[in-house]
């Protein structure tokens, strides 16, 4: 472990807490309440958070392996969320608050095992013209900053629903 994949998986585990908790204490109503961005109930928000963690500690991986990421478009992006969205529609709070943890776990002991070197590795992300990321770039980005995308919109839900 270096000091750097510590200092990244100690802000990935206190971003995840986030979601955790406020899923933990939701009322059906409120795990039903809609987000209003991408129209996702904040159950299936919650939900999206957890499920795709494999998905991008497996695009690090390509990244630390130095394989190009495939094209990936908005359409594609957006397609591959309603289907989520649509399969996971009935998804319950305790499924949800498990996959989080589970996931959590995963990606917080995945990141602490990189070294320095695993960090700094770079490879050509396709849907950003080639433009070349670092495996911590990825990190920072998409698994710390997937969360940021996510929670403003489970919190806008929730206060439309008279939960601070």
């Amino acid at each position: 472990m270096s000091p750097t994949s510590k200092q990244l998986a100690e802000q990935y585990a206190q971003r995840t807490q986030e979601p955790m908790r406020t899923a933990a204490t939701l009322s059906k109503r409120q795990w039903q309440a809609p987000c209003v961005d991408k129209g996702w109930t904040v159950g299936v928000t919650a939900h999206h958070l957890a499920a795709t963690v494999p998905l991008i500690l497996d695009s690090a991986r390509s990244i630390m392996s130095g394989h190009e990421l495939p094209a990936n478009t908005v359409e594609l992006t957006n397609q591959f969320n309603a289907q989520h969205a649509s399969k996971h529609a009935a998804c319950t709070r305790q499924e949800t608050l498990t996959l989080l943890k589970q996931n959590g776990e995963l990606a917080t002991a995945f990141v602490r095992g990189l070294s320095e070197q695993d960090l700094e590795r770079r490879a050509p992300l396709a849907f950003l013209s080639g433009q070349e990321w670092t495996t911590r770039q990825w990190l920072e980005n998409i698994l710390i900053g997937h969360i940021g995308m996510h929670l403003p919109s489970i919190q806008a839900a929730l206060s439309a629903q008279g939960r601070p």
